[in-house]
């Protein structure tokens, strides 16, 4: 749980694997994160609002599609080779 953040590598990378998130509204995780996939929590949650979140995570049945939309999320907002690829295309079709 993070206090500040800028764009979470961290979450990027735990993304890419398929990991569910939990976080903290902080920087640019909403950027990132959605319900889809993941848990948005308050910059201000307790310990026990994140037990909470956590135990209700565990109980979920839907946990297969969760890490199915975490990195269906990065391969569509952050993956590099994707990202760097169409803005080459880009690039090249602005020579045309």
């Amino acid at each position: 749980m993070s206090e500040t953040e800028g764009l979470p590598v961290t979450i990027m990378e735990a993304m890419s694997s398929g990991i569910p998130i939990i976080a903290t509204d902080v920087g640019g995780t909403a950027e990132l994160v959605n319900n889809d996939c993941c848990k948005l929590l308050s910059p201000c949650v307790t310990s026990e609002e994140l037990s909470d979140e956590l135990k209700e995570f565990y109980i979920r049945q839907d946990k297969d599609m969760l890490r199915f939309n975490a990195k269906n999320q990065w391969e569509n907002l952050v993956n590099a080779e994707k990202n760097y690829t169409e803005f080459a295309e880009f690039l090249v079709s602005l020579c045309k």
